[in-house]
């Protein structure tokens, strides 16, 4: 599944290379447009919502939209499981981590994502698709590998690694952006290793 929320110029040409990916693999290719006319739309406004209300709003969009394709590929297969997977990995987790401290998270409830949560129908709700208790397990197998890895992986085996340039942005005022850009790397220059503990 790929999500083309439109807020950057690049957004329609990682479609089409995420397109073109699954097409020489073989893989079916779900494309949600948050411009969409058929229901799909992302229903966000970016300056009323504030950067973290564009987040947790972008969030909601794309769990709903995740729940509603995984009905569907269960209704043409009954009989297979039906998952999804993210691709978190380990230093995303440690900027959920961080971000969560920052923002005054108590220290009894500071935890990562887990390996495995529930896609429920609940998430499905803005859509009116929560008609069932129906849930399909997210997993994300990648977080025990460090970004780093991952990208030498890509590169070894031939793969273009491709990122979200608004990552880099240290100006746009999401604090995860400056966690990833300017925290995390000077907590590794303090202590080499000592994000690993986290």
């Amino acid at each position: 599944v790929h999500f083309n929320h439109g807020f950057r110029a690049a957004s329609a040409e990682e479609e089409s290379f995420v397109q073109r990916i699954c097409e020489g693999e073989a893989v079916p290719c779900h494309v949600v447009r948050a411009d969409a006319v058929d229901g799909n739309a992302l229903q966000l406004d970016q300056h009323a919502a504030g950067q973290r209300g564009v987040q947790a709003g972008s969030r909601r969009w794309r769990r709903q939209h995740l729940f509603r394709i995984s009905k569907e590929v269960q209704e043409q297969a009954p009989d297979r499981q039906v998952f999804v997977a993210a691709a978190h990995h380990q230093d995303d987790q440690m900027e959920t981590l961080l971000l969560k401290i920052l923002r005054g998270v108590h220290l009894t409830n500071v935890h990562g994502m887990r390996y495995r949560t529930p896609l429920t129908a609940s998430d499905a709700a803005n859509q009116g698709d929560a008609r069932s208790a129906d849930s399909f397990p997210l997993v994300r197998p990648l977080l025990g590998v460090r970004k780093q890895e991952l990208v030498e992986f890509m590169e070894e085996a031939g793969f273009e690694w491709r990122e979200d340039e608004s990552n880099h942005d240290t100006d746009s005022g999401y604090l995860r952006n400056r966690i990833r850009n300017e925290l995390l790397p000077l907590l590794r220059d303090i202590s080499p290793g000592g994000d690993q503990g986290l």
